[in-house]
């Protein structure tokens, strides 16, 4: 299957809002990130009705997969399945205060006060309601590697469960590596960037595609034409 077709779940889901502004933020995300459009993509359809309905922008959801799928080894499918079963805890928490699944697991929404206080973060709003998911996945993200083993083993197992926690791990440590580009800044923040400036990103590199192409065709045309010439100050 190809990205566009994995991405029309997130255009569906209302995640996004045109094929067009997904394709850009894959096209200039693989131009810099150790990953490809397809993993990023892949991820995505796992993960964009999720992300919708519990608040993580379709920007912070990019950048995450972008991160994970480039510094670990965990592929685009995993990894939007990882973010998915995050995402979904958060989501039946905030709405009914109490996660269950098949397999037996529950958090409420006190296991999730509780195991975030413990690092200094409220989950609540001044006005009582849950915080959004964009704002609860970027402090856990980028403040990861200034928590103690203790606390990353009660978040992980808070947030995603025993079967995803060393998945959600191996995400949380990729949000927050700093770039290598001295900005100061981790490469999620980075690719965030990039989203968020990328709009028109596929056409331009279409363009200069196209330049290229008449570039070799103009070359080709100069050599055949010179050719023709010597041929014939030849006599042939």
């Amino acid at each position: 299957m190809s990205s566009p077709s994995y991405l029309t779940t997130a255009v569906n889901s209302g995640l996004v809002d045109s094929i067009n502004e997904a394709m850009d933020a894959m096209a200039a995300l693989g131009d810099t990130a150790a990953t490809t459009a397809e993993e990023i993509a892949k991820a995505m359809q796992k993960s964009a009705a999720s992300a919708n309905l519990v608040g993580l922008s379709f920007e912070n959801l990019t950048a995450l997969i972008t991160a994970a799928t480039s510094t670990t080894q965990l592929g685009g499918n995993v990894v939007g399945t990882a973010i998915n079963t995050m995402l979904n805890r958060i989501g039946r928490v905030s709405a009914s205060g109490l996660y269950s699944d098949k397999n037996g697991e529950s958090v409420t929404i006190n296991d999730f006060d509780k195991v975030l206080a413990s690092v200094g973060y409220s989950i609540r709003n001044e006005d009582g309601t849950i915080k959004s998911a964009d704002d609860i996945i970027k402090f856990v993200g980028l403040n990861w590697n200034k928590f103690s083993d203790v606390q990353q083993n009660a978040i992980m197992y808070t947030m995603a469960g025993a079967r995803q926690q060393n998945n959600l791990s191996a995400m949380f440590t990729s949000m927050s590596e700093l770039s290598s580009s001295g900005s100061g800044k981790t490469y999620f923040e980075e690719y965030v960037e990039q989203v968020e400036n990328a709009s028109g990103t596929v056409d331009t590199k279409y363009g200069a595609y196209m330049d290229s192409l008449a570039a070799s065709m103009t070359n080709v045309k100069n050599s055949f034409n010179s050719l023709v010439a010597e041929l014939e100050d030849d006599g042939v």
